[in-house]
């Protein structure tokens, strides 16, 4: 039965939602962005451990400690099968599975510029089907996840090594600790197309999230015992700190493409 109500023209339509994909990984179907896959997560050192960090009530959940034939954790990504993807020191590659921190290690041969640690983040695809992993060293590089193939794409003209991290629309953005600024990257050439200044400056540790149109930026300073957590605010170009001790030291973060771009109501 049909309830009285404005004429049927005046209804906007229903918005398009992409049906979500799968994967099979080593016979194991994976699903894309479900669960808490929508969160940012970090990773710690000494001993290394992932955790959960929920950008809303800012506190951080430990999921477990890492078990993986690699030691000192030196950056991480996260896809949108719910898999960190953690670089080592030692010149390894993992990925690790988030629900039950399965880590497997992957066999790549060409890492960026000839150097074993580097920044990752991941950004959804332009076409909006399936998203790639960049890799920083000096240059802009990607990885296919697949193949594990690393093509170079180009320069930045940015300070240091960035750290990466890339939204759900498209876009990849780098942030360096040697000044604090944030820069989109244009995934294709990687030259900068904008910049943001933060106050999260002078680190000997950092990593670097997006969620809900802002950026999260985890720095230590050799004063400090353990990371500090900046907000930074693209529309109104604010930093506030918002976790001034979050009692772990950070090496790496990461939020998946399936993570919120738009600020949450």
């Amino acid at each position: 039965m049909f309830e009285s109500g404005p004429d049927a023209s005046d209804v906007p339509p229903e918005p398009f939602i992409e049906p979500l994909e799968a994967s099979v990984d080593a016979g194991r179907v994976e699903v894309e962005c479900t669960g808490t896959n929508s969160q940012i997560y970090v990773l710690s050192s000494n001993p290394a451990a992932i955790h959960r960090f929920d950008p809303e009530t800012l506190t951080f959940t430990r999921l477990g400690y890492l078990d993986c034939p690699a030691t000192s954790p030196f950056s991480m990504a996260v896809d949108r099968f719910n898999n960190a993807w953690v670089n080592f020191h030692a010149g390894k590659l993992a990925k690790v599975r988030l629900d039950d921190l399965h880590c497997e290690l992957l066999d790549f041969r060409n890492p960026p510029n000839g150097s074993w640690t580097f920044g990752m983040g991941f950004a959804r695809n332009d076409d909006g089907k399936g998203e790639t992993l960049f890799l920083s060293s000096s240059e802009l590089f990607d990885l296919d996840s697949k193949t594990l193939e690393v093509s170079r794409v180009g320069s930045m003209n940015v300070f240091g090594m960035p750290e990466l991290t890339g939204t759900g629309d498209g876009r990849l953005y780098g942030f360096t600790p040697d000044n604090g600024v944030v820069t989109r990257i244009d995934k294709s050439t990687g030259a900068t197309i904008e910049t943001h200044r933060t106050s999260a400056v002078e680190a000997g540790d950092w990593a670097f999230a997006q969620w809900g149109g802002d950026f999260w930026l985890f720095t230590r300073n050799g004063r400090q015992a353990s990371s500090m957590v900046t907000r930074y605010s693209p529309e109104t170009r604010a930093s506030v700190v918002a976790v001034e001790d979050s009692g772990i030291v950070i090496r790496g973060a990461g939020s998946s493409t399936c993570a919120p771009f738009k600020p949450v109501q």
